[in-house]
């Protein structure tokens, strides 16, 4: 699934790098969970979060990463209830706040975070290789 989500725009990574992911996730002293959705038996979605320091507040931040739906399943609540479900575990853990980023060119996305989220008015820059 998180494969189709690269798809989506247009990326690769390394098989290495699938790994080191997958190992974070599943690694209890690493601050990056991934948390699937199902629907009737079937995995319709994922969300990545990862939680960092700020220097703005004492709570950690949560940075939602990923965020992918099946193209069949969209618009039938599942990405709602993925952003739903990391802004609880943000929550649980203390966090301050959870906050992603997208492209400009997802507006089909956009349209549900206007919805359960404030659009900040910051930009995001760059420079050096894509993270």
């Amino acid at each position: 699934m998180w494969r189709g989500y690269l798809d989506f725009y247009q990326t690769q990574l390394a098989s290495a790098q699938y790994d080191l992911t997958w190992s974070r996730i599943h690694d209890a002293s690493e601050p990056q969970f991934g948390f699937i959705a199902e629907v009737g038996g079937r995995r319709e979605g994922i969300v990545h979060i990862i939680f960092h320091r700020s220097g703005w507040t004492d709570a950690a931040s949560c940075y939602l990463q990923d965020l992918y739906v099946n193209p069949e399943s969209r618009g039938t609540q599942v990405g709602k209830a993925l952003i739903e479900h990391a802004h609880s575990s943000r929550l649980a853990a203390g966090s301050a706040g959870v906050y992603w980023l997208t492209h400009e060119t997802n507006t089909y996305a956009m349209r549900l975070y206007d919805r359960v989220a404030t659009k900040t008015g910051f930009v995001h820059y760059q420079k050096g290789a894509s993270s």
